[in-house]
C-alpha cells in the first residue's frame, strides 16, 4: 500500500465567525482548532470533535486535550 502524500494548500482559506455570545465564539474556535490539528490522526481528530461537539460525557483523552488547549 502506497502512503498518500498530503499536498500543501496553495490558496489560504478564510473563515469568518460572527457570534453575539462569547461562549459560542469560543466553542467555534475550539472546534476549528481540533479540525486543524495536524499532529493527531484523522480518526483521533474526529473523535475529539464529536466528543466536544456533543457536550456530553467526554473521554479522559479528550479532557486532557481540552485542558492543554485551555
Amino acid at each position: 500500500m502506497v502512503p498518500k502524500l498530503e499536498k500543501k494548500r496553495e490558496n489560504p482559506i478564510n473563515i469568518y465567525l460572527h457570534e453575539k455570545d462569547l461562549e459560542c465564539l469560543c466553542r467555534a474556535l475550539l472546534l476549528l482548532t481540533v479540525i486543524c490539528e495536524t499532529q493527531l490522526s484523522q480518526r483521533e481528530r474526529m473523535e475529539l470533535f464529536l466528543d466536544l461537539y456533543a457536550n456530553s460525557m467526554i473521554r479522559e483523552r479528550t479532557n486532557a486535550y481540552l485542558q492543554s488547549i485551555v
